[in-house]
């Protein structure tokens, strides 16, 4: 069990940042979606920007 706990909790951590993204990424889009037909500048600028986030958190 202690051998594989540095890999357990590295497990965890990417978990955590996954679901985080996800979240933003699924806040941002009902934004979008509440705001049709046309989503502000700002929000769509928001959902890239947290698209780009989670890509990259992620890697």
């Amino acid at each position: 069990m202690e051998e594989t706990r540095p890999e357990l909790e590295e497990l965890q951590s990417i978990r955590e940042r996954s679901t985080s993204a996800y979240t933003r990424l699924y806040t941002l889009l009902l934004r979008v979606a509440e705001a049709q037909p046309v989503a502000s500048s700002a929000t769509l600028n928001l959902f890239t920007g947290a698209i780009d986030r989670a890509d990259t958190s992620l890697r």
